[in-house]
């Protein structure tokens, strides 16, 4: 493989996972009063796919809190429980409900 060969792949590679360089911030444009689109929980990052989710949860994984818009693991109970969902989902639990998210990886 020549260099020119190596470099149209590379490149568009390069700016597809670019976007993703960056960390997601768990983040609600309503501060706190909506769920977010992405959490970040247990080291990995999870994205929204259904708010009011019928999903049944399966064991408790924990706690999180929201401060100002952002979204953070708590270390005791706290106003979000976070579920375990089967196909390594989670579901968010507080006061607007059960929202399902899936792991972005």
């Amino acid at each position: 493989m020549n260099r020119k060969m190596i470099w149209l792949i590379v490149v568009p590679l390069f700016c597809l996972l670019l976007p993703f360089s960056n960390p997601i911030e768990s983040r609600s444009s309503n501060d706190c009063v909506a769920p977010p689109d992405a959490v970040q929980f247990g080291k990995k990052t999870y994205l929204k796919i259904e708010q009011r989710s019928q999903v049944e949860p399966e064991q408790k994984l924990g706690y999180m809190f929201c401060n100002q818009g952002t979204f953070q693991t708590a270390y005791d109970e706290s106003e979000i429980t976070v579920y375990y969902a089967g196909n390594n989902h989670i579901l968010l639990f507080t006061k607007w409900g059960r929202t399902l998210y899936q792991p972005l990886d």
